[in-house]
């Protein structure tokens, strides 16, 4: 737990204190009976939230990899020969 230590205020904003956090943008009551009844009442209101917002407006679909740019690296250039080394003759 940490506890806040410091306050600021903004003209636009007011005052803030830190490790406040963010509103939730839809409050739910969890209730110690649906904790003993293993209900979680916050997950169950998110699935039904998102399920209703994918409804209205479904996931985008991604592009077809087929049209994207190609990642593969280009061929090297061939070697030059290797010149024999100090001591060893022409190869038999």
């Amino acid at each position: 737990m940490t506890v806040p230590k410091y306050a600021f205020h903004f003209d636009d904003y007011g005052w803030g204190v830190e490790n406040y956090g963010v509103d939730p943008d839809v409050e739910v009551l969890n209730s110690p009976d649906d904790w003993a009844a293993g209900r979680d009442p916050q997950l169950e209101t998110a699935v039904h939230f998102a399920l209703e917002t994918l409804e209205k407006q479904p996931p985008a679909t991604p592009p077809d990899s087929s049209t994207g740019p190609v990642k593969a690296r280009p061929p090297l250039p061939p070697r030059p020969p290797r010149p024999p080394r100090p001591g060893q003759g022409a190869a038999r």
